[in-house]
């Protein structure tokens, strides 16, 4: 569509110029060969033109409101601006200097421009053997497009004569004020490091500038100069660290290729105490291969990410998503209680093993999904039915077990775990809690698995296993001290009921898992599903039976019960896709917008403070901070009172715009909420905790509009 936007506007542009042609030269002063939207006109940095010297003119473009021109890749759509001069002899004018575009969304495209006015400069190099006191004219030909909601062809025929002179003063303070701010628009060349590397799906530009702090830099995007190289529409992921900035752009999907060398355009903004200082730099180097090729990351951040890891992991214990499995925790530490030391320790290592194994497991997943180019994160297992389903039918099956419907293995009261079935069960175990704890995203663990995908494989397995050693630490640290042992309860008669207690948990579980299933497949795609769990449970059933003794013929109900298992694995296959709309986008009386990267800016452009909610169905943590808090009234009242605009983004079935932003917060995964003030007021976004307090998220939006309030004050700065 690009390709054929862009040759459609050339023809009009021909089509306009042979009629401007025909229509004769234009004046001796500066002019325009027919009436345009836009206002062209030439102005001179100096007012005479010396020998020996370099003349700077700039060619300024003011369209109406709501119009923007090109820049010189144009992105999406449109055409860049060009100017054709026609010099007298001893002047030869140089390429055009372009000040940093904008990313402006026009519907489902993204465009390279600039809204209002540009300033394009022109240097002129003047001969020495340019003889003084004779006036020299300097014609040009101007082409532009400029779009709003339509796009249309400009020209204009423009002539400035200045005389030629020994010497050359500025024209006045208007023209050298302007000449100042076009001058700071220019991309410079940075005075650090620039790197940058390339994947089939990806290309990072990388910026080595230490102490750049994440919540002052905004607006970091990268400007290609050709088109093709990146996907001008998709949103960029930004990240920074204690020693820089690296942007991140898709390749378009038909472009795999790699290349050898990028140039464009770096441009962020960067807070300070005057308010944003706008950043450009020219890039211009050789694209490496790999990511790892980066090497911003040290040892010391290495051993940090790690340590968050571990910390993340331990708290992962306490987040809701995990508290149905902690049960089976509970359940493990009362039966070793009476038994002896090693065998508790043999426990406590089982149980971490499992818990080990699965995070291994995703985590080199996830590390080997990312390099074929999928877009994914934490979590990323639920945003598929099949898996929901399939997890839904192993917390069912284990309900059905602490149920007492059949036993994988033998319990006697007040006895022993056979130790091969007991180690057994303890590993999986392990491997039960992290699989349905792996959607959600503890403190401290988002920024460490942030990291890990972006580093090699090897760096991310250890902090991957990090996470699970956490995780697995509090059981570890039981297991290995008898003395708090001791402190549990002693077996008795009451822990059969308590085994049968445990039960609940798990069904509640599994019914988290049927409504999550429900948000992403329909009512008519959840029967399936409903139909594999009656199956897993018939085949519970046959196999209890068995054991209890009641048929004599066990092959019949071990038959039976494995084709009714291995029919409802088949049921699997007949899931459907996901739908969209998983999460709800009204609660409370608040009516909360789809997420978009050009309806987020969308609404900071139009003066509202806006707060970003990034969720999915699947994650406990975020559906308990809905219930608890985004759902209640004081909520809604502090968003009444504050003009505040809600945005929700649905990461239920995988979007990668949305896995980009999250990325751009150094987050691998759901919740984040952040709150950003509206562009006009200033200010840079703030990031609020995974787990919501009324009072806090409260006191949020108010310190983010007293900022604002102190902003605009009179000689006052935030």
């Amino acid at each position: 569509m690009t390709k054929v936007v862009r040759v459609g506007t050339l023809f009009w542009l021909l089509a306009l110029s042979v009629g401007a042609m025909a229509s004769g030269p234009g004046r001796a002063v500066a002019a325009t060969s027919a009436p345009t939207r836009v206002a062209a006109d030439l102005i001179p940095e100096t007012t005479s033109i010396q020998p020996g010297t370099t003349l700077w003119v700039a060619l300024r473009l003011q369209p109406p409101a709501g119009w923007h021109t090109y820049w010189s890749n144009p992105g999406d759509s449109g055409l860049a601006t060009r100017i054709d001069w026609a010099l007298p002899a001893g002047l030869v004018a140089g390429p055009m200097a372009w000040p940093r575009p904008e990313r402006l969304p026009t519907g489902p495209l993204v465009i390279y421009g600039y809204d209002g006015e540009a300033v394009l400069l022109t240097p002129i190099a003047v001969s020495t053997q340019l003889v003084a006191g004779q006036p020299a004219t300097l014609s040009a030909e101007a082409n532009w497009v400029v779009c709003n909601e339509t796009c249309i062809p400009e020209q204009a025929s423009l002539e400035l004569t200045l005389p030629v002179s020994d010497s050359a003063a500025p024209r006045n303070q208007s023209a050298k004020a302007l000449f100042a701010r076009a001058r700071a628009e220019l991309p410079e060349i940075s005075p650090w490091p620039v790197t940058s590397w390339q994947s089939s799906r990806t290309i990072s530009v990388r910026l080595a500038a230490a102490g750049l702090d994440r919540a002052r830099i905004s607006n970091a995007s990268f400007f290609p100069a050709d088109d093709g190289v990146i996907d001008a529409g998709a949103s960029q992921s930004i990240s920074v660290d204690a020693k820089g900035l690296t942007v991140t752009a898709s390749r378009p999907g038909q472009s795999n290729s790699p290349l050898k060398r990028l140039s464009g355009v770096l441009a962020f903004n960067a807070a300070d105490g005057a308010g944003d200082v706008r950043r450009a730099y020219a890039v211009d180097i050789p694209i490496a291969a790999e990511p790892s090729n980066a090497g911003s990351t040290t040892s010391a951040d290495i051993a940090e990410a790690l340590l968050l890891a571990l910390l993340g992991g331990l708290i992962l214990n306490l987040m809701p998503c995990v508290l149905p499995v902690l049960a089976i925790k509970a359940f493990g530490l009362v039966q070793q209680a009476a038994q002896h030391p090693s065998v508790a320790r043999r426990h406590g290592l089982s149980i971490t093993a499992g818990v080990l194994f699965f995070f291994g497991i995703l985590g080199g997943l996830m590390v080997a999904l990312r390099a074929a180019g999928a877009t994914i994160g934490w979590g990323f297992q639920l945003q598929s039915p099949i898996v929901v389903a399939a997890t839904a039918y192993v917390l069912f099956t284990v309900g059905l077990n602490l149920s007492g419907v059949f036993e994988v293995g033998t319990i006697s009261i007040g006895g022993r775990l056979a130790d091969r079935n007991g180690y057994a069960g303890s590993f999986f175990a392990g491997v039960l809690a992290t699989l349905v704890a792996s959607p959600c995203t503890a403190p401290f663990m988002g920024a460490a698995l942030g990291l890990a995908l972006t580093q090699p494989w090897y760096v991310a397995a250890l902090i991957f296993q990090a996470v699970g050693l956490g995780m697995a630490l509090p059981y570890l640290v039981l297991s290995f001290a008898p003395r708090l042992v001791r402190l549990l309860p002693r077996p008795g008669a009451w822990l059969a009921w308590f085994k049968q207690a445990l039960a609940f948990p798990m069904y509640g579980a599994c019914i988290w898992l049927v409504w999550v299933l429900a948000q992403q497949v329909g009512v008519d795609g959840l029967a399936w599903t409903l139909i594999g769990l009656l199956l897993i449970g018939f085949s519970a059933w046959l196999v209890g039976v068995g054991q209890a003794g009641f048929v004599r013929t066990h092959w019949v109900t071990r038959g039976l019960a494995t084709a009714a298992v291995f029919t409802a694995m088949a049921l699997l296959a007949l899931t459907p896709a996901p739908n969209a709309g998983a999460v709800r986008q009204q609660s409370a009386g608040l009516v909360w917008g789809k997420f978009s990267p050009a309806e987020l800016e969308s609404l900071r452009a139009a003066g509202r403070p806006v707060m970003v909610d990034i969720t999915a169905a699947w994650c406990v943590s975020c559906l308990v901070n809905d219930a608890t808090v985004l759902s209640s009234s004081e909520f809604a009242q502090s968003v009444k009172r504050n003009h505040l605009a809600l945005l929700r983004g649905d990461w239920t079935k995988g979007d990668p715009e949305i896995t980009r932003y999250l990325e751009s917060f150094d987050r691998a995964g759901v919740p984040l909420y952040v709150l950003y003030p509206s562009i006009d007021a200033g200010g840079q976004p703030i990031v609020l905790p995974q787990i919501l307090t009324k009072e806090g998220v409260a006191a949020a939006i108010e310190r983010l509009q007293s900022a604002v309030a102190d902003k605009s004050k009179p000689g006052e700065k935030l």
